[in-house]
């Protein structure tokens, strides 16, 4: 953010109240509302430049999201992955 970066923190449900895969839809819901057309004009996001970061169990999230949306063929994809232990 520090860096002229939009930054978007989801909210996402937490197991064992919420068993997997709930937070990787969680996530995915909200990468999806991005590039949605009402979430696009609230957000003011440029979406060519778009990535995904991960701090601990977020990393998990991040690099699962980025694999889920590989496979189902998204009509965007991150432009960068950065993963943090």
């Amino acid at each position: 953010a520090s860096q002229g970066f939009a930054v978007i923190s989801p909210e996402y449900r937490l197991a064992p109240d919420d068993p997997y895969p709930a937070a990787f839809d969680d996530v995915e819901t909200a990468w999806r509302y991005i590039f949605s057309e009402d979430g696009s004009r609230k957000l003011n996001v440029d979406p060519s430049s778009v990535g995904l970061f991960g701090s601990s169990a977020g990393s998990a999230l991040a690099a699962g999201l980025a694999i889920r949306l590989r496979h189902s063929r998204a009509d965007r994809l991150p432009r960068i992955v950065v993963l943090d232990r």
